[in-house]
């Protein structure tokens, strides 16, 4: 299933596929090489914003 991008009409995505999109986002800013989780995030933040992303994560399954 290809990824949803902004170009596209948003409005019109199926709903499984705006998930999906959602979910592998998710997925690519909690791997542990991701700039936003090394760069972005104070260390001192991180766990807390790790626990808030994967509460997302588990709402869009």
């Amino acid at each position: 299933m290809a990824p949803v991008h902004p170009a596209e009409n948003r409005h019109t995505a199926p709903a499984e596929q705006v998930h999906s999109a959602n979910r592998e986002a998710l997925h690519r800013v909690l791997d542990d090489e991701s700039e936003l989780a090394q760069g972005w995030v104070d260390h001192t933040d991180a766990a807390e914003w790790r626990q808030e992303l994967q509460l997302i994560l588990r709402a869009l399954k």
